[in-house]
């Protein structure tokens, strides 16, 4: 499968997380688990299948209608103008509060323990949920768009996505 995700779309701006070679693999896990998942609940499983075989080698859609949702947009639905930032957008935000949120408290052979750094302390996790909320607001306007336009995707089975309201 193609990833639209990368490690390096991580790498700066809003959603950066710095990795070191060892972080790697675990980011890429999130990545892999966390972009399938909240695909299927953007699109339903059947787009989201059609959506990846139309991927190039690079995550990029090729067929306009799936460009249409995977770029970003500022386009009248129903009346109103909503902007969506796109389906990366979307997925980073998602990704990256799952991976950040994890490694505030971690696993370990004596229990889950909060990570508290030597010379350093934690700040309020109130920004992780600020940014995934602004994702799943982008991908209710993905959605919305695709109800104004369901003759060009009439395989849509997408949930309702939900705010993080509970910090």
């Amino acid at each position: 499968m193609a990833n639209i995700i990368q490690i390096s779309d991580f790498d700066g701006g809003r959603f950066s997380i710095a990795v070191n070679s060892f972080q790697e693999n675990e980011l890429q896990a999130y990545i892999d688990q966390y972009q399938k998942e909240a695909l299927i609940d953007l699109l339903g499983l059947e787009l989201y299948e059609l959506l990846i075989l139309d991927l190039d080698a690079n995550g990029v859609p090729q067929s306009q209608i799936y460009l249409d949702i995977f770029n970003d947009f500022y386009k009248e639905i129903y009346g109103e103008y909503e902007r969506s930032q796109g389906i990366k957008f979307y997925l980073k935000g998602i990704i990256y509060f799952h991976y950040v949120r994890d490694l505030y408290n971690r696993q370990t052979t004596v229990g889950v323990k909060k990570v508290k750094g030597e010379n350093s302390d934690s700040v309020n996790v109130f920004d992780i949920y600020t940014r995934y909320n602004n994702s799943i607001e982008t991908g209710k306007v993905i959605q919305a768009y695709i109800y104004n336009n369901d003759t060009d995707y009439p395989t849509f089975k997408g949930q309702e996505l939900d705010f993080v309201i509970n910090i």
